[in-house]
């Protein structure tokens, strides 16, 4: 398993404010942020988090490669924008929910299975368009740390027409 994030989800799990730019290339179970949970009775969550590289395997998502036999797995303001065929490869025997989740590419969000909400897809013009993210996903623009001291989820910059950074990616 290869993922930009964490490549096997065994235990609780939470993933917030995260992103991953990088290819992940592999030969089985790949996924942009997430690769594979198997038999996990445990809660998993994705929060405010996004893939912008590519991923290549036999089951390849975006967001996640496989999910089966997942008790619960919440996917919230998170998206994929880059070349892949689906945001989640596969869902088997899963509770998932995937709320205000977003794609670029491909035919339909997930490969094989079914989830609660929605992913929908968009383009990465609409992605990289500063005002249209935050009003699509209400990532919190950095201000300053003094303000960071009052507004923990200020986190994000922006430049024009790119993805956003966490603050500390600019440093």
């Amino acid at each position: 398993n290869a993922a930009g994030i964490i490549a096997e989800a065994i235990n609780n799990v939470e993933i917030n404010n995260s992103y991953n730019k990088g290819d992940i290339l592999g030969e089985n179970v790949v996924g942009g942020l997430m690769a594979s949970t198997e038999n996990n009775k445990n809660l998993i969550t994705i929060n405010n988090s996004y893939n912008y590289g590519d991923t290549e395997g036999s089951f390849h998502g975006g967001l996640i490669g496989f999910i089966n036999n997942a008790n619960e797995l919440n996917i919230n303001n998170s998206f994929h924008a880059g070349e892949s065929n689906y945001a989640i490869s596969a869902i088997l025997n899963s509770n998932v929910t995937a709320n205000n989740c977003y794609y670029i590419n491909g035919v339909t969000a997930v490969s094989n299975g079914t989830y609660e909400g929605m992913i929908y897809q968009t383009t990465l013009e609409e992605l990289t368009n500063n005002e249209k993210f935050k009003e699509f996903l209400k990532y919190n623009e950095y201000i300053s740390k003094s303000d960071l001291a009052n507004n923990s989820n200020n986190l994000w910059l922006y430049e024009k027409n790119e993805l956003p950074i966490l603050y500390f990616d600019d440093i």
